[in-house]
């Protein structure tokens, strides 16, 4: 056997996550190539297989075995943009419950579910939400997945439509690929239990078998031809910390949100800090019925319209890595700085056209694990910033404390950089390895433009970062008068507590600021 091809981790761009063991096998097995594994940062919690399908690069990655739930998957994504600073878009790919809605979203078991629709969110968060007047108001919805992932999705649906008389599915493609491990080749074969489904009123019974009720019970749905042929389905996903076990819950939950057609459980961890693409096989109806007979098929048709998806997808250079390196260009200094770092430094935005041209890497990184573009947010030059964005500059990259080129900005007040980088994509929810966002970095220097910038985009101001500080927690401790005001101003609230059950004004007083104290009370 040939040893494995290292490549450097910013040669990775796109991110394949599954929660069970059995979803990680079918991702795998999708794989062209297996690479050596890389060097990991040090907060990078996860363990990677590293491979290549088609002309990607892709790290997978999932949870430790038995964990599950979008807490899980939350730390999972939390932690690779530590170690994979091109990774930018990423398709979460496993197994989930499907919801047939007749005659419309034939649903049936080993189709594949997209979290695509036309019309409404991707993924819907459906037990987390408000009480109003007029009912219970989700809060949490992932609108549209990255653009890029819905023009290949729309690619992949066009071949999958102008299929030829005699021609051979992808998917039947794909799944042959099983047959060359003999110990998946069976597991993930199409079962033979019948896909039966039942009306929504009739309950399973604890330990009898599917196979033996009442046909008078089944839904009569048409042939398919061939009877095995897998259907796409683009719609609405739920996602949930309870497993749906139930007919008419299923069908009245999702009928409240697009005629849903899928609940899966890890999907709303994601939401927050990642762009991506929900990808669903269907091993169950989410009824009383459910069991497991169909979740290695179900995970095996997900992995293959996801290698579907990435064969469609154009390659995208890395910039940096197309080039042979110039030594001398790509020198470093004490501090790790390479003639890039102190061009975009330094706001000198000629040299760094002249640097890029040349093919200095973008990607390289000091010391500290900073690039380019977060030494010219620091420093404010948002037209160095806007021409590293152009060339290809990570805007979601980590330092070495877990901190974006957006916590950066913030922290400094250059505003101009804070709006170039929230235009461009940033995103507000990012978290440093303490659990601070960007409003934190802003509040604890008393920022009040970069602030404001935030709060208009959506950043949560009673977020708890580093020992359940909010904002307003950050701002007392900082002794930020003016910062606790405008938070105050903008809806912060005077009485949420930290982890050590303080209220903003009492952290003012420990920390000696009797000002910040005195204004937060004089406002409430």
């Amino acid at each position: 056997m040939s040893p494995k091809k290292l490549l450097p981790a910013d040669a990775y761009t796109i991110g394949l996550i599954y929660v069970k063991p059995l979803e990680m096998n079918a991702i795998t097995v999708m794989l062209d190539e297996e690479y050596e594994r890389v060097s990991l940062a040090m907060g990078d919690k996860n363990e990677y297989v590293l491979g290549r399908i088609g002309k990607h690069n892709v790290a997978i990655v999932g949870p430790a075995r038995g964990a599950q739930g979008k807490v899980a998957i939350a730390d999972v994504v939390a932690s690779i943009h530590w170690s994979f600073n091109n990774i930018s878009i990423g398709l979460l790919v496993g197994i989930g419950g499907g919801v047939p809605h007749l005659p419309n979203q034939d649903v049936r078991l080993g189709d594949v579910v997209v979290g695509a629709p036309e019309v409404g969110p991707a993924v819907v968060q459906y037990d987390l939400g408000k009480e109003t007047t007029t009912g219970f108001e989700v809060t949490k919805t992932l609108n549209k997945p990255p653009a890029l992932m819905l023009r290949v999705v729309n690619a992949v649906e066009d071949k999958y439509l102008r299929q030829k008389a005699g021609d051979e599915s992808f998917f039947t493609t794909h799944l042959r690929r099983f047959n060359e491990f003999p110990r998946l080749r069976e597991r993930y074969r199409r079962p033979s239990a019948l896909d039966r489904l039942f009306l929504a009123d009739y309950r399973h019974e604890p330990g009898s078998d599917c196979n033996k009720h009442d046909k008078q019970f089944e839904i009569q749905r048409a042939g398919r031809n061939p009877a095995d042929e897998v259907y796409i389905h683009y719609g609405t996903i739920l996602s949930g910390d309870r497993v749906m076990k139930s007919e008419i819950t299923r069908d009245k939950i999702s009928g409240q949100f697009h005629n849903a057609i899928c609940f899966e459980m890890e999907a709303a961890g994601l939401m927050d800090e990642f762009p991506c693409l929900v990808v669903r096989g269907i091993c169950d109806y989410s009824d009383s019925h459910k069991n497991k007979d169909w979740q290695e098929y179900g995970a095996a048709t997900a992995a293959s319209y996801t290698r579907e998806l990435l064969l469609n997808m154009s390659e995208r250079i890395v910039p940096g890595l197309e080039r042979p390196v110039d030594r001398d260009m790509e020198a470093k200094d004490n501090d790790g700085l390479t003639a890039l770092h102190r061009a975009a430094r330094d706001g000198d935005q000629e040299e760094v056209q002249r640097l890029l041209d040349n093919g200095a890497n973008i990607a390289a990184r000091d010391k500290e694990n900073r690039a380019a573009l977060f030494w010219a947010a620091r420093e404010g030059h948002d037209d160095v910033v806007l021409l590293l964005l152009d060339r290809g500059a990570n805007i979601h990259a980590r330092v070495s404390w877990g901190s974006t080129a957006l916590h950066e900005a913030a922290a400094e007040g250059n505003e101009e950089v804070v709006r170039v980088l929230l235009n461009r994509g940033a995103r507000v929810t990012a978290r440093n390895k303490f659990g601070n966002m960007a409003l934190h970095s802003a509040a604890r220097r008393g920022q009040m433009g970069a602030m404001r910038l935030l709060l208009e985009r959506g950043s949560d101001i009673e977020a708890a970062g580093d020992h359940g500080f909010t904002p307003l927690h950050q701002a007392a401790r900082d002794g930020q008068s003016a910062a606790a005001l405008f938070l105050l101003q903008n809806g912060a609230n005077p009485k949420s507590l930290n982890k050590d059950a303080l209220t903003p004004s009492q952290v003012a007083v420990k920390y000696g600021h009797k000002q910040v104290m005195k204004s937060i009370e004089e406002y409430t």
